[in-house]
């Protein structure tokens, strides 16, 4: 019987020890993907340029419009390369709200949004109020400029706004989802949208849109593109396919080959959006309600609350990394988790919060290469 009992304390004493022997930071960390800091950024996300020569900052300007900033490598001084086109007639092109801003994969053109000229707005409607609904994509065309800001060119005049688009790892493809005009928003709750496909191709130096086909899946009146897998094929989208509210969006892998659709996280009375894959492929990132599922009023659009959370590209491994609504932590505020990117190495992740209309960016560290590729 005393053998047994020093055995015991042994093997105790044995996994006491290389618990403790475990790597640690300093901040709790053991696992790549657990999260060891979230800290404010006071300035907007910086994207850089496939060669990381250039970067981009999305800002608004002094009149509150918002514009396209270029900086180079070492350098902290930004360029406004968005305020001078000259075509513009009804709504002055400085104007003009350019959004949804990112490198193409060759690093010629930046790909943005961009208000449209004319559109039927609401009078009296306030800025604050029209620039969320410009944020969502709403009465926006899809452009690409180079990066010196002197040539601008129309790739999409869409028929009421869009979002994306997602380019394939090569850049050849595009995604986009378009908003149409013939919705019943007593029945649509966010419209009616149409997934596209495009072919980015440049002749003569001119970037243009090609060969244009419709990909919606069938049931999806919601739908928006996240990003591309590594395999160049596999499309992350939010949308409501099967949904009588789409306010349960869910996240879908579709398969742009095949058409074959699956649905990741099957939770019609949670709002999943804005999924992103990792750069390895492993992981996703994307907002959800599903922390606050025991509010039925939390997945609707005027009552939502939403978190970061983190799963496999099966669905499954589901991890919770901010905590917005509970006190004491970091990040609490009044805001919702909102759109986030990837760090190119996978160990963070640049996310912003909104506090509608504005946005408050957060920087999340992993203890590890969570997303590595």
């Amino acid at each position: 019987m005393e053998d047994t009992k020093l055995l015991a304390l042994f093997i105790i004493s044995s996994i006491i020890l290389l618990s403790c022997s475990k790597p640690q930071d300093g901040t709790g960390g053991t696992s790549t993907c657990d999260v060891v800091q979230i800290t404010r950024n006071p300035s907007p996300p910086v994207l850089w340029s496939p060669d990381k020569s250039k970067y981009l900052v999305n800002k608004q300007d002094a009149d509150g419009v918002f514009q396209i900033y270029l900086g180079t490598s070492g350098n902290t001084t930004l360029t406004c390369i968005s305020l001078d086109y000259p075509w513009s007639l009804l709504r002055p092109w400085k104007k003009r709200n350019k959004m949804q801003v990112q490198w193409h994969e060759t690093g010629n053109y930046i790909i943005c949004a961009v208000e449209k000229e004319y559109y039927n707005e609401l009078l009296y409607t306030p800025y604050s109020i029209l620039l969320g609904w410009l944020q969502s994509g709403l009465w926006m065309d899809i452009w690409a400029v180079t990066p010196d800001g002197t040539k601008w060119y129309n790739l999409a005049t869409t028929e009421g706004g869009f979002t994306g688009p997602a380019f394939t790892p090569d850049g050849t493809k595009a995604a986009w989802a378009e908003a149409l005009s013939n919705s019943n928003l007593a029945v649509d709750v966010f419209g009616k949208w149409r997934l596209q496909l495009s072919s980015f191709v440049v002749n003569n130096g001119t970037p243009s849109f090609a060969a244009t086909t419709n990909i919606n899946p069938p049931g999806a009146r919601w739908i928006e593109p996240g990003n591309f897998s590594n395999d160049g094929h596999s499309l992350l989208i939010s949308s409501d396919i099967g949904l009588t509210n789409a306010e349960g969006q869910d996240q879908y892998l579709l398969d742009i080959n095949t058409g074959k659709v699956t649905n990741l996280t099957n939770s019609p009375m949670i709002w999943d959006e804005h999924g992103i894959f990792s750069p390895d492929g492993k992981k996703i990132l994307f907002m959800s309600s599903y922390p606050y599922r025991a509010d039925t009023s939390s997945y609707h659009t005027f009552t939502i609350k939403a978190e970061f959370m983190l799963m496999n590209t099966d669905g499954s491994g589901l991890q919770q990394l901010t905590h917005f609504r509970t006190p004491g932590y970091p990040e609490s505020s009044a805001g919702i988790a909102a759109t986030g990117f990837w760090s190119p190495d996978g160990s963070i992740v640049y996310a912003q919060s909104l506090i509608f209309p504005d946005y408050e960016n957060w920087i999340i560290k992993f203890y590890g290469g969570c997303g590595k590729q």
